[in-house]
């Protein structure tokens, strides 16, 4: 509270913002790093107010508030929908090998595979992963392992992953 308070001058406005963290799965515990209490300040007040709040609803905004971010300054390699892409591949990654982060050439190869068909051919394939890895939410776990900045992005990547799996092939 005493954080969110530097944030948002209004105290009706503080309470209603830490109510809706507090009704919406794991946010209370994604906002315990600074920078991701930040994003999710600045994209809660975008949903609709007394609406239910679901986790979905506040990572689809802060997942575009993201790219937003991310696409800012010089032209990209990958789309936005790439970047979603390469995050749910990641996500599958992780939930098949049961690890909680991948080494960077588990990583590389697996991600590459996934996005074969996307994969710049005019760009050495080292610089457009480390472009696409930055609209991913990972965060470098010792020397060379990477992992998403929180479980839930997993979960929520994952989930949309399956979700379009099941659009492009319902049987």
């Amino acid at each position: 509270a005493e954080v969110v308070g530097q944030f948002i001058a209004e105290p009706g406005h503080q309470e209603r913002v830490l109510a809706k963290i507090r009704s919406t799965y794991d946010l209370e515990d994604l906002v315990q790093t600074p920078m991701l209490l930040s994003m999710v300040l600045q994209t809660i007040d975008e949903l609709a107010p007394g609406a239910r709040v679901g986790s979905a609803s506040v990572y689809e905004r802060y997942l575009e508030r993201f790219l937003d971010h991310a696409e800012a300054g010089d032209q990209e390699l990958f789309s936005r929908a790439s970047k979603r892409a390469f995050a749910e591949v990641l996500a599958a990654e992780l939930w098949r090998s049961g690890e909680s982060s991948l080494s960077y050439a588990r990583l590389h190869q697996s991600v590459a595979a996934g996005l074969s068909g996307q994969w710049p051919t005019d760009v050495p394939a080292e610089a457009a992963f480390l472009e696409i890895q930055g609209g991913s939410f990972l965060v470098r776990e010792g020397d060379d392992r990477f992992r998403f900045a929180h479980k839930s992005f997993l979960e929520f990547f994952m989930a949309k992953g399956l979700l379009a799996g099941l659009e492009r092939s319902p049987e």
